[in-house]
């Protein structure tokens, strides 16, 4: 411990210093070292770590559990238990003179005379109250002796002189000030405190801790207020407030914001409930300001698609609550397709705000991309207060694919849910979360090499389906429900084995067409394997499927709903440039990165959206096709490392990449200040080491099963097939596709070419030094790379950017 003398309590104090083991225990905690000197600055550092470290909050009070010893407050305050005042103010004063502080405890009335505990720190420049047990940010201690102020994200506090007491105040409005306490310094006992403590316990007029909740998470840059039925969040982007509908949104609060799943939260809003009777949730009229951001990178057909639904389903919303749209489009390809399809849409919708931003170097990486979305969206933020954020991939579309008819012999059916509808009412039902992750549906979000293997197994066994029944008899059918409730059962890397090697007969599109419609239908669909597409096994939605609130979900993509704009400014976008391009997986390694923050809960959204992969009109060349697979192999796999990394080993599912629902749910609220470990090198290298054996095992089965397509599609010319134009001329696009496929993603036809190939992409994927230097970035730079976001954001927020 530091080298000075503790401060030794007389024979009336009753707050005895911590001992020197929880005192280091409860440092490391907050990530602090031991202070050289008992002075300011260290009081001030330790108190702004120790209020985002122990919560303020009446929960054990309400259930009747709330400490009532000076043991028992101790032991609550190194569990980050958290609590009300008396709670906080005991462990901070046991922890302050351990630490050499001369200290001890002081009243102050809020309602009641001597209705709240606080501490009185004497220091060099006098005497100073040091409060950690009023929900308030107090960033500094404040002087007794003289008129004093601070704030912090639209707090404002000031402090006078009143005679023997000190009149303490907070700011509401331009020039209303109102009184929060005065402090009366003179020295007190834990005993003396104990009628006001019993009072609080027993007495439902006095204060509001028994007939309320209260809750409180501070933060550098977020401010999260739980009062009675009002959720309330301060931030850079300003004061946002959303209602709490009902005790069970209070519980998820509770468990998911505040993280106090640990705490007795079901037996005190049972205890709340009985106290008050019916829950009463703020009914005032919204009116939200939404708004629609997407990045677009050459691909006119589609964001025309997406920008024409988006007007149609504002157009068809019933939620009177949305009452304004602003849709941004950034720019991220090299033809400026955007600026003429989004001039065309302000003269046809003028009831939305169109907004073009430009990238200021188009092509960049996802990452860069999304980061450009949000320095325009702080833009358009300044100029009008967004109340929610949906961010969208230009090659979604609005729709669900859903299974129709009978499980045996179902069909494909495109849904269109009103999306604005639904995201009003999430917003407005589920207060807890401020991000929700959308799936998708069609086509998977993932890498050709990851899908190949079991399309070429499905385009064999299609072709040999199709050729087997008569070509205007009714189509039979394809693949039955149940193989779509198989766990990823479009993905080569799933650790099941099942639907590897089952193959999925393709589903009809429409119910009563022939076999040769189907059949033309399939074929022209089948080279979009080659993209990443899974046109024999696209992504259903199941609408009775339900979705649970309570789990984290964290499978980022491009259909994410940030229903908190905090979170929207909050969200980083980490991203490692060191190897050959940029990493992948941006979005979801920032998305875990949020959830792992105290004041952010994600969720899934129930509504997916579809996904289309496209094709090039032309193969490439395999020399030029060869390196660019390999280049997106490397950034995808350095992607994955820096998104494990940000999930953590609890949370991430090797084999498959998924992560499972947050386990520290029930935990103890995360440390303040501490530092967060991203995953260490040896294990990040282990991960690789697997994940390249997945790829590398699934292109081997892939190059297998090229000679069966072959087959297959010798044996399909041989019949009716080919007598059909529309099939003869679908055959022969598809085996273009093939043939570009086996040169630059499978070694070439030659089996022992596609061994050498496979060990050279084996080699260049677990290269040393580029995996050297992403564990090195993964334990040194990813934190610095998000602080410099966040500062990015803060001028952006400041007006600082250009749009």
């Amino acid at each position: 411990m530091s080298g000075f003398a503790t401060h030794s309590p007389g024979d009336d104090d009753d707050v005895l210093p911590l001992d020197a083991q929880q005192t280091a225990a409860l440092l490391e905690r907050l990530g602090l070292p031991a202070p050289e000197r008992p002075d300011l600055a260290a009081l001030s550092q330790l108190q702004w770590a120790w209020l985002k470290y122990s919560p303020f909050h009446n929960i054990d009070l309400l259930a009747g559990t709330s400490p009532r010893t000076v043991e028992a407050c101790v032991l609550a305050v190194l569990a980050g238990a958290g609590g009300p005042c008396h709670v906080q103010a005991i462990g901070w004063l046991a922890f302050l003179r351990a630490l050499g502080f001369r200290a001890h405890l002081a009243a102050a009335t809020i309602g009641a005379s001597g209705d709240h505990l606080l501490c009185v720190v004497h220091l060099p420049e006098g005497p100073m109250i040091s409060d950690v047990g009023n929900g308030h940010p107090y960033r500094q201690a404040v002087p007794l002796g003289r008129p004093s102020a601070q704030g912090h994200l639209g707090w404002d506090f000031r402090g006078r002189p009143a005679g023997h007491l000190l009149c303490w105040e907070r700011r509401f409005g331009p020039t209303a000030w109102r009184t929060v306490y005065h402090v009366d310094p003179r020295p007190r006992r834990f005993r003396d405190f104990l009628p006001t403590i019993d009072a609080h316990h027993s007495a439902a007029d006095f204060g509001p801790f028994l007939t309320g909740l209260r809750a409180v998470h501070l933060a550098d840059d977020l401010i999260v207020t739980l009062r009675d039925a009002t959720l309330t969040r301060y931030s850079a982007a300003g004061v946002s407030e959303r209602p709490v509908p009902d005790l069970a949104a209070a519980s998820r609060i509770l468990r998911h914001t505040f993280r106090l799943a640990g705490r007795p939260v079901d037996a005190a809003l049972a205890a709340l409930a009985r106290r008050i009777g019916p829950w009463v949730a703020t009914t005032r009229a919204e009116r939200l300001h939404l708004a629609v951001s997407l990045a677009t990178t050459d691909r006119p057909v589609h964001l025309q698609r997406l920008l024409s639904q988006l007007a149609a389903a504002w157009r068809g919303r019933s939620e009177t609550s949305a009452a304004r749209l602003t849709v941004l489009v950034v720019d991220n390809g090299a033809v400026h397709a955007a600026e003429p399809r989004v001039a065309a849409a302000r003269v046809a919708h003028p009831e939305i705000c169109w907004r073009l931003g430009q990238m200021h170097a188009p092509g960049q990486a996802i990452a860069f991309s999304r980061r450009q979305q949000v320095l325009n969206l702080a833009a358009i933020h300044a100029e009008r207060p967004l109340d929610a954020v949906w961010m969208l991939d230009d090659d979604l579309a609005l729709d669900q694919l859903e299974l129709a008819g009978p499980s045996e012999a179902p069909w494909l059916v495109s849904t269109a849910r009103n999306p604005f509808d639904h995201l009003v009412r999430q917003r407005r039902d589920q207060p807890e979360a401020s991000l929700l992750v959308g799936r998708v549906c069609g086509d998977p979000p993932s890498r050709p090499e990851a899908v190949l293997a079991t399309q070429l197994l499905d385009a064999a066994a299609n072709l040999r389906h199709f050729s087997k029944h008569r070509p205007d008899d009714p189509y039979p059918g394809g693949a039955p429900a149940a193989l779509f409730a198989l766990p990823d059962y479009y993905y080569d890397h799933a650790r099941g084995a099942e639907h590897q090697h089952r193959p999925f007969l393709w589903l009809a599109r429409q119910q009563g067409r022939s076999t040769r419609e189907e059949a033309v239908a399939c074929l022209e669909a089948l080279p979009r394997a080659f993209g990443g597409g899974t046109p024999t096994r696209p992504l259903v939605h199941d609408p009775n499927r339900a979705v649970d609130p309570n789990a984290s979900y964290l499978l980022r993509g491009g259909n994410a709903v940030f229903l908190d704009v905090d979170a929207l400014f909050a969200h980083p976008y980490p991203t490692w440039s060191g190897g050959p391009a940029p990493t992948r997986r941006a979005d979801m390694a920032g998305t875990a990165w949020l959830a792992a923050q105290r004041g952010y809960h994600v969720a899934e959204w129930a509504l997916p959206m579809r996904h289309d992969r496209l094709v090039d009109a032309q193969p490439v060349s395999s020399e030029a096709a060869a390196r660019g697979a390999l280049l997106s192999l490397t950034s995808e796999l350095d992607g994955v490392l820096v998104a494990r990394a940000m999930l953590g080993a609890a949370l991430h599912d090797e084999a498959q990449e998924r992560p499972r629902p947050d386990p520290s749910a029930d935990a103890a609220p995360p440390l303040a200040g501490a530092s967060r470990s991203h995953g260490d090198g040896p294990a990040l290298r282990v991960f690789a080491h697997a994940r390249v054996r997945r790829i590398v095992q699934a292109l081997s089965l892939a190059a297998e099963r090229v000679h069966d397509v072959r087959a297959a599609i010798r044996s399909a010319r041989d019949g009716w097939m080919g007598a059909c134009p529309r099939c003869q001329a679908a055959l022969a696009v598809f085996e273009g596709r093939l043939d570009a496929a086996e040169a630059h993603l499978l070694g070439g036809a030659d089996p022992d070419r596609q061994r050498g190939w496979r060990l050279e992409l084996e080699a260049q994927l677990l290269d040393p030094a580029r995996l050297e230097g992403l564990t090195a970035f993964v334990a040194g730079g990813l934190d610095a790379d998000i602080a410099r976001w966040h500062a990015e954001v803060a001028r952006a927020l400041g007006g600082a950017y250009d749009c």
